[in-house]
């Protein structure tokens, strides 16, 4: 049956204004799934969810938008367990929620990324194919090194970029999956030739990026461990815990 819509108050002041969010059907939440989530999530929706959160404040609102997804990520793996598929979305659940978290392991792990902005500049630079010291000027006006990678990767489609696909051939989608083993492999990291590895990582991360302005954007503020979104750990476990309840 379908769902009743929820009535949240955003404010507690007395002139606030009551909020409505209509729930969607498990139908309506299938069919505004991305054609290209096939074999797993893309880390391109995940992302453009990162992007309307950022531009709202309302905690309501963020909630609703990953609890949307997280729907999506459960409701898409109970199609394909129910034809017998080898591949399973319910493993994207486990990614989604680290990489929301802005984290890439349990905390009892002690898993830490330890990736500087020197090692971030230099992968960004040869990513791009610009010069470390464009991207560290860039960044230093700006204030932001996820949008000033945004900002290469736009100029670089612009003018045909330095990595190209063969023709008609399209790239492999990037999923959450790669790029959380992605990060747990520059935390894993050690030795004298760390961060050279580090940088091969990073640049290859940048360079698979399908939706490149957007997915380089949050690969390199999920790096420096600063989504600058505002959503919190708490909002992620609500959120979870809605979706499985729903």
């Amino acid at each position: 049956r379908e769902p009743k819509a929820k009535i949240l108050k955003g404010s507690k002041t007395a002139a606030a204004k009551t909020t409505v969010i209509k729930l969607k059907s498990d139908q309506e939440i299938l069919q505004a799934t991305d054609p290209t989530w096939d074999t797993g999530l893309p880390y391109s929706v995940l992302c453009h969810a990162f992007g309307e959160i950022e531009a709202i404040t309302s905690r309501l609102q963020i909630q609703d938008i990953l609890t949307t997804l997280f729907r999506q990520i459960i409701l898409k793996s109970n199609l394909t367990e129910s034809a017998s598929s080898s591949t399973t979305s319910c493993q994207d659940l486990y990614p989604a929620m680290y990489l929301c978290s802005n984290t890439v392991a349990a905390a009892y792990e002690c898993v830490d990324l330890g990736i500087g902005d020197a090692i971030l500049i230099k992968a960004i630079g040869e990513a791009c194919g610009s010069s470390p010291a464009m991207v560290k000027q860039r960044y230093e006006k700006e204030g932001d090194l996820g949008t000033v990678t945004a900002s290469f990767k736009s100029k670089q489609r612009t003018i045909g970029g330095f990595f190209k696909t063969a023709k008609n051939a399209p790239k492999k989608v990037l999923t959450v999956t790669e790029v959380l083993t992605v990060f747990r492999d520059i935390a894993k990291t050690k030795g004298n030739q760390s961060q050279k590895w580090k940088v091969e990582m990073i640049k290859k991360l940048l360079v698979r990026a399908t939706d490149a302005v957007v997915e380089t954007k949050y690969i390199i503020r999920g790096l420096q461990g600063k989504l600058r979104i505002g959503l919190a750990q708490s909002t992620v476990l609500i959120s979870l815990a809605h979706a499985l309840a729903l």
